[in-house]
Order: structure tokens, then sequence, then C-alpha cells
């Protein structure tokens, strides 16, 4: 008997910002599937949570939404940068 696996908050996030992104750039799933040759069933896999894209991937789908690779995989929060590191990077 098969059992239905909730979707892991990793694959989860990288579902929200794929989707996301596609969608700021006013694009289809089938237009985005497209640019990288990835077929549109994967793809929507990949947007549903049910699959993580693998790693190859993401830099693949990233490029194709004009994002960078950790647009897709972290968080928003995940992505920020806090003052005091800012500082030492504009240095």
């Amino acid at each position: 008997m098969a059992v239905d696996h909730e979707p892991s908050q990793e694959a989860m996030t990288i579902a929200n910002n794929l989707k996301k992104a596609r969608k700021s750039m006013g694009l289809t799933q089938e237009q985005v599937s497209i640019r990288p040759g990835i077929p549109v069933a994967t793809l929507k896999k990949y947007e549903g949570g049910k699959q993580p894209p693998p790693g190859d991937r993401i830099g693949t789908l990233a490029r194709a939404l004009a994002v960078s690779a950790d647009d897709l995989v972290l968080e928003e929060s995940e992505r920020k940068v806090s003052d005091e590191l800012r500082a030492i990077f504009q240095r």
C-alpha cells in the first residue's frame, strides 16, 4: 500500500519560489519549461511541491527565470543580509 508523504519544507519553499518567479515574469508553466527543456509535467511537480528539482536543475531554472539560485531555494527571510554584514560587504 502506497503512503502519501507530505512535501518537505524545502520542497514547498522551492515550489512557492518557482511559482512566484514565474508569475512575476508573466510566464506560463509551458513557457518556462521550454527554456531549459524540462517537461511541463515535471515543472508542475516542482511547483506543486511533489518533487524538488535536482541540484543541477536549480541553476537551469534560475537562469530561465532570471533569478538567482538562492531566490529559488531559500525563504525570503534567509536571503536578507544583516546591517552588520552589509557594512562589511560594502568595505
